[in-house]
């Protein structure tokens, strides 16, 4: 449930939904330090460590 919240959290800031900015860096920055935060607490978890490599991709 955790990665899902912070993948719609980047994807809102890859393609906003709504405002004059099409990206918003801002929440694919802090999408991106949390998904590395969680990954430095569980290391071992796949399904953690490829989405923050389809963030860093994206």
């Amino acid at each position: 449930m955790v990665l899902h919240v912070l993948y719609l959290i980047f994807t809102e800031g890859h393609t906003a939904s709504s405002g004059n900015q099409v990206h918003r860096i801002d929440l694919t920055s802090e999408a991106i330090r949390l998904v590395r935060q969680l990954r430095s607490l569980m290391p071992e978890d796949g399904e953690v460590t490829g989405l923050l490599a389809l963030m860093l991709l994206t």
